[in-house]
């Protein structure tokens, strides 16, 4: 058996990842068996060096939720602060549950811009 990293989660958090039962937990970090928290704006943060960056871009997060039901999420990280959070699926797809409306709203932009130059025909 393995160390983990053990993660709680602010209830009614803006990047939806649901309270956990008890706690959730990730191998993705150092496996120090470390506590960090999720806050209500989205930040993770090691409870006892709140200052330290979480270096890695992704990792993953499972455990059970408030309603005992298992969940395994992918979180994308960048300087604490997470900017996408997909569940993974039982069959391994992914859904996605948040994604930072600035990234959003920059792909719809970049879509539109890019909608005339797929269709152009040659002559």
């Amino acid at each position: 058996m393995g160390l983990y990293d053990e993660v709680s989660v602010a209830e009614g958090n803006k990047v939806k990842i649901p309270h956990p039962k008890t706690l959730y937990q990730t191998n993705s970090l150092d496996s120090a068996m470390r506590d960090l928290s999720i806050d209500k704006d989205g930040f993770i943060s090691y409870n006892a060096e709140p200052e330290r960056v979480i270096s890695p871009l992704e990792f993953e997060l499972y455990g059970e939720d408030h309603t005992g039901y298992h969940r395994k999420y992918l979180l994308s990280v960048i300087m604490n602060k997470i900017e996408a959070v997909w569940e993974k699926e039982d069959d391994g797809t992914y859904t996605e549950i948040y994604l930072n409306p600035g990234i959003k709203l920059a792909a719809k932009r970049m879509a539109h811009n890019m909608t005339p130059l797929h269709g152009r025909t040659s002559k």
